[in-house]
């Protein structure tokens, strides 16, 4: 747990130092290539950057990531454990701010010119550096769009920040998921009484503010943190998305302020009275701020209650194999990025 004297109020204090490995993929033939900071899915590993890494060499971009302390693949079992053991909680949102350290250092290295721009792995052939440090952004996609609010609000160093089918509120997004499922074995058998289930999720969530982006989204692209200036945020949501709830994202997109690209989604597709209800149309593309855009991937629409959708294809992953959304990914992380039109005036739709 932090060190703070076990005080929920108190500063933590630092307490020796530890090794934060990282992987990045950096475009050595480029001149001043943009480097994006990447966060990993559901309790994943910084190798998963390999991906999106290697596709973005070939435009010319670079990713680099963190194994994300607290939950990452290293994780597992202290989370499992955890939710057998409610009041042994804390320990993981406190290494979740671990992590958040961790990524507010990357990114400093990054935009710092006496940084990794002076390092031999970062220069290009004729040794200049291959990247520009004054164009650090930040993607987080699945997990990292609901934690990367957190390091977000609290840097300088990038002020583009894609949140990619994230969300916030753990209370809200669980049940709603089908990644609950094999969590909620060790969970039930713990606590049975579904009373119980909810309260323990609405208690814990109190703690898991700390590190996601329920606690931080407030002062994203409003209010800014001392040091900290307003971001522009690119909010992506797969439309009846089966791992992270459409009303977490929407819920996130209410938070944050921030309009939405229309048409949204074709006539009739959404079963709610008043859809995308709070987040108002940009009238007009290119737009040179924050925005929300859903990609809608064909699949029925989530169940209206506190349960995940389950049938179709879930469309949760989908958004990284459709060049449209790439290229929208693009344009947004420029220093002076914009909301572009991708799906020429139409609802964006992928296969």
């Amino acid at each position: 747990v932090l060190n703070n004297d076990d005080d929920p109020d108190g500063i933590p204090r630092a307490d020796g130092t530890m090794r934060a490995e990282f992987t990045c993929t950096v475009p050595i033939d480029a001149d001043g290539a943009p480097v994006v900071i990447y966060g990993h899915g559901l309790l994943g590993s910084r190798d998963s950057v390999l991906g999106i890494g290697l596709v973005g060499a070939t435009a010319g971009i670079g990713f680099c990531a963190l194994d994300w302390i607290g939950m990452s693949s290293a994780d597992v079992g202290v989370v499992v454990a955890a939710l057998g053991e409610l009041s042994q909680f804390r320990t993981q949102p406190d290494r979740l701010q671990q992590g958040h350290l961790a990524f507010l250092l990357l990114g400093r290295l990054l935009a710092d010119p006496e940084g990794f721009a002076q390092a031999e792995d970062f220069q290009a052939t004729d040794g200049s550096p291959a990247f520009a440090p004054e164009r650090i952004s930040f993607l987080g996609a699945s997990q990292g769009g609901i934690l990367g609010g957190a390091p977000s609000a609290l840097t300088s160093d990038w002020n583009q920040v894609v949140l990619a089918v994230g969300g916030l509120g753990y209370n809200l997004l669980l049940e709603r998921s089908i990644d609950w499922d094999e969590f909620a074995v060790s969970f039930s058998a713990a606590y049975p009484d579904p009373l119980d289930q909810v309260l323990a999720l609405e208690l814990i969530e109190l703690l898991w503010q700390r590190g996601e982006n329920a606690g931080w989204a407030q002062h994203l692209t409003t209010d800014p943190l001392d040091g900290a200036a307003p971001k522009n945020v690119l909010l992506l949501e797969a439309f009846g998305d089966h791992q992270v709830a459409n009303v977490s994202t929407e819920k996130l997109a209410r938070t944050l302020g921030i309009g939405r690209r229309v048409p949204t989604l074709a006539e009739g597709r959404s079963p709610d009275v008043e859809p995308f209800f709070g987040i108002p149309a940009i009238e007009q593309l290119p737009f040179p701020g924050s925005g929300l855009v859903v990609w809608d991937f064909g699949n029925p629409p989530a169940p209206v209650g506190n349960t995940p959708p389950r049938t179709g294809e879930d469309p949760h992953g989908k958004l990284g194999d459709v060049p449209a959304a790439l290229i929208l990914l693009a344009a947004f992380i420029e220093p002076d990025g914009s909301i572009i039109d991708v799906c020429n005036g139409a609802p964006c739709r992928g296969e």
